[in-house]
């Protein structure tokens, strides 16, 4: 009596199994990967590019930071300028098998009751795609109309499948307007 193999006979399973090794291998190079030659001209727009070699998993978020916590604009003079760069950093790629993402946030928003002192003047996040350890900057301009304490926050909106670490998205600002330094 013969024995029946799942594969048909014992040729076809050899031949499965050692097909499946060198796809096995082959993903195996897949997800050892770096970056491409290229990534420098994806960097465009505020962000700077990194050769190191990228995280990969399977069904994951790409994870990102913002520094710093909180932009104290001290004493500024009425009508007067000062900008501060909020810095945001990707930690980690996304990735939905086969292929890795990197991370990106929506347009950033200002609210609060002094959010009229603050303004975005320069958004150099718009439109990247940040890989593991990409940078790009934010510019916050305070120009208080008036006498006073100017208190806001910065929210930073993170797009599909992107988190921020620790879940902290946004930045308080503080600057106060005053007629003589």
């Amino acid at each position: 009596m013969r024995r029946a193999f799942l594969f048909g006979n014992s040729r076809s399973l050899m031949t499965t199994l050692v097909i499946l090794a060198a796809l096995a291998t082959s993903l195996a190079l897949l997800f050892s990967g770096t970056k491409p030659a290229d990534a420098q001209d994806k960097a465009e727009g505020g962000a700077t590019a990194n050769t190191s070699p990228r995280t990969h998993c399977l069904f994951c978020s790409a994870i990102v930071e913002r520094t710093p916590d909180r932009i104290g604009f001290g004493k500024t003079r009425i009508n007067r300028t000062k900008v501060r760069d909020v810095t945001v950093r990707s930690v980690q790629n996304g990735g939905t098998f086969p292929f890795d993402f990197g991370a990106g946030i929506e347009p950033p928003r200002i609210s609060g009751s002094g959010s009229g002192a603050y303004s975005i003047a320069n958004n150099g996040c718009s439109n990247v795609e940040l890989f593991q350890e990409e940078t790009c900057l934010i510019t916050i301009k305070f120009k208080p109309p008036h006498r006073g304490r100017f208190e806001a926050t910065l929210t930073l909106t993170p797009k599909l499948r992107t988190e921020f670490q620790g879940g902290g998205n946004t930045v308080d600002l503080t600057g106060r307007g005053v007629r003589r330094l």
